[in-house]
């Protein structure tokens, strides 16, 4: 089963990585962008959350779409 099947199904995991990968690529072009001096603990973190959210995506499956 790939990704784009898994969000077809309504995966909760596949849902909540993909919105949870979306805030963090967008908290990190406006803060490398749209400010005047980058954080770099503020860089980490929202990579971290990007990380952590393909994890999630790629990694965990939904029980009930089990094969």
């Amino acid at each position: 089963m790939n990704y784009f099947e898994r969000l077809r199904l309504k995966d909760r995991f596949a849902i909540r990585g993909t919105i949870f990968f979306l805030l963090g690529l967008v908290g990190l072009l406006v803060e490398v962008l749209l400010r005047s001096s980058p954080q770099e603990m503020v860089i980490f973190l929202y990579s971290g959350l990007m990380a952590i959210s393909l994890a999630v995506v790629f990694m965990l499956k939904d029980p009930r779409l089990r094969e």
